[in-house]
């Protein structure tokens, strides 16, 4: 929300993060075409707290559909049905999906491009991955390793999708030369999700046999997903919970879906309405997980009837209307535009930077450096404002008492003021929304593209 809020400040793609880690800010390395969407959604007339939510709820529906659009375009429409019935059984996939926008609309690109390259040829199917490039960097990066793997398995359409790859690449070197410009920037961070990696037997079970099947028939169009789990293994460098509880999760779960539909293939003309609704009601109920250090979690059906409420870490709201409100109130009537805010969350600094227009000079994603190391004691020497969380039960870390005085209380939290605080810097360069948005139609044109030519 702190990023869509910039851009709608700067009236385009700032280059330099100014709104966090101020005055310093650091380099904008998220690539940019998610934040535009919401930007265009808010525009509309929807409250940008109301477009991440209705993003949330929908983000992994659409995935899923789009899954069942490739699968039957590019296998069959059992093959489509198996792949979603197995994917749509573990709760953690769903969630993953919900606060993680901008991978979840990338994968879907990714996706894409692999089902054009079937259907049109490597032009479109490079425009696709360039708009995931333009969305997220790391599944960019895995759908195009995806498709290199599979020309390796496919000979007959090597050559189509190693240019499709290239041509990606070609039309994502704007945004690939910006970040590797600041590469030195980039620091890999273990987070804590990583010790809470969440365990899904039945699809762990059936992706694994999926994996063999799909070694053992070497089948030319299904061996894709094949490629593509393997691009999820980059996960378990730094990211191990993405890879078991979230993303490469889903891949197994395809995987077991297709694995799924060769063992009914043989009760073919058995199989009905029914039957199928049958199948998917006792994979909901019985797909649960195992969450490290909690144990038995419930499935999706599981929890709707009451059997377990275990409250994930990552399944709990940092916004509430009426305290966020509350706060942005209380921080608006004592900060004037420029001044900056600190608190000891850093996810809640970036909520409050994107309600009030208040720079932070702390920040979120601590994958990319800010522009100046600072000690956390001196980011709150920068601030003129600063908030304490209740639930933090952490003392108040002020240097000087005597230049903080407290002006607000909400149940949230406390917020102190001090008389001199430090002012956010000129936003730097920006590219304009027409550039933009230029572009972006080029690239859909070009999805629409088809290339007769011969494939390999």
């Amino acid at each position: 929300m702190a990023v869509v809020r910039a851009f709608d400040t700067a009236g385009g793609v700032p280059l330099w993060g100014f709104w966090e880690f101020a005055p310093e800010g650091r380099p904008h390395l998220y690539p940019p075409l998610f934040h535009l969407g919401v930007i265009a959604l808010n525009k509309s007339g929807i409250p940008l707290v109301e477009v991440f939510r209705i993003l949330g709820v929908l983000s992994f529906p659409l995935l899923l559909f789009c899954l069942a659009f490739v699968l039957e375009h590019s296998l069959s429409p059992r093959h489509a049905f198996f792949g979603i019935l197995v994917s749509s059984a573990p709760y953690t996939l769903y969630l993953v999906s919900s606060y993680t926008l901008p991978f979840t609309l990338a994968t879907a690109f990714c996706w894409l491009s692999y089902a054009a390259l079937q259907r049109r040829g490597f032009l479109a199917a490079g425009a696709w991955l360039s708009l995931a490039c333009y969305t997220h960097t790391g599944a960019a990066v895995m759908g195009g390793l995806a498709l290199l793997l599979y020309g390796l398995m496919n000979s007959e359409i090597r050559a189509a999708a190693w240019k499709s790859v290239c041509l990606g690449a070609l039309l994502g070197f704007p945004w690939w030369s910006y970040v590797l410009q600041h590469h030195d920037s980039l620091e890999p961070v273990r987070r804590m999700e990583s010790s809470l990696i969440e365990w899904v037997p039945l699809c762990l079970i059936l992706g694994g046999a999926g994996v063999l099947w799909g070694i053992r028939q070497r089948r030319a169009r299904s061996a894709y997903w094949l490629c593509w789990l393997t691009a999820q293994g980059l996960f378990l460098v730094h990211y191990p919970y993405r890879f078991w509880s979230a993303q490469g999760l889903l891949a197994l779960a395809i995987l077991g879906g297709l694995v799924l539909e060769a063992w009914t293939r043989k009760y073919e003309g058995s199989w009905g309405i029914k039957q199928a609704l049958g199948l998917w009601l006792i994979l909901q109920l019985f797909c649960p997980s195992y969450l490290n250090g909690w144990g038995l979690c419930e499935s999706n059906l599981g929890a709707a009837i009451g059997l377990s409420r275990l409250e994930r870490t990552n399944d709990v709201s940092l916004y509430n209307r009426d305290l966020a409100d509350a706060l942005s109130r209380a921080v608006l009537q004592n900060t004037g535009e420029g001044d900056l805010i600190w608190c000891d969350s850093g996810a809640v600094a970036a909520l409050l930077s994107a309600l009030t227009g208040r720079a932070s000079s702390t920040g979120m994603w601590e994958e990319v450096l800010p522009g100046m190391p600072r000690t956390p004691i001196e980011r709150l020497q920068l601030a003129r404002c600063a908030l304490l969380l209740k639930d933090a039960g952490l003392p108040v870390p002020f240097v000087n008492r005597a230049q903080w005085k407290p002006v607000a209380e909400t149940d949230l939290a406390t917020v102190w003021i001090q008389d001199e605080g430090t002012v956010e810097n000129p936003q730097g360069p920006v590219i304009p929304i027409a550039v933009c948005l230029g572009f972006l139609i080029g690239l859909l044109v070009l999805t629409r593209f088809k290339c007769n030519c011969k494939l390999g």
